[in-house]
């Protein structure tokens, strides 16, 4: 009897001692706001990151800005995010004249682990370079992190 319950009491303590997997989780938010100002206008961008997951992170990051189907820009980096901690900031750049006018798309990717999440929003500039802004066009991408690559590649 004793024998039986060893073998029956063994597992659970197996199982109790296994330490807990952490869930991996991401949240990212992207806004664009035009401002007026003198002698040119400002765009200003706001952005913040939430490691909603259960435990702290290194989480890769993928900055782009489109025109068209052209991408002008792409910055990769990677930065350690607390476990429910907050990370976010405040960007404002001159519009000066000469920039062509046109569709402009700025995106935000996070990646941790398993999980990850996008925000983009739509610039546009126009022949007096006027700017508007639209936040949120697209929402957030589900996809297998392995096809993420050749989802990526049509869009180049």
């Amino acid at each position: 009897m004793k024998k039986a319950l060893f073998y029956v009491l063994l597992p659970v303590l197996i199982l109790a001692s296994a330490p807990a997997i952490a869930e991996d989780c991401i949240d990212v938010e992207l806004d664009a706001q035009p401002i007026p100002g003198d002698p040119y206008d400002y765009l200003q961008i706001t952005w913040s990151v939430l490691n909603c997951g259960t435990a702290d992170a290194r989480v890769h990051f993928t900055l782009t800005l489109q025109r068209g189907f052209d991408y002008l820009a792409s910055i990769d980096f990677y930065a350690y995010l607390r476990a429910g901690v907050p990370l976010s900031g405040t960007i404002r750049l001159p519009v000066i004249c000469c920039i062509p006018e046109g569709m402009y798309t700025l995106c935000m990717k996070a990646e941790v682990g398993a999980a990850q999440d996008q925000s983009c929003a739509a610039i546009v500039v126009d022949e007096a370079n006027n700017i508007t802004a639209f936040t949120k066009i697209l929402e957030p991408i589900a996809v297998e992190p392995s096809t993420w690559g050749s989802i990526k590649n049509l869009y180049r």
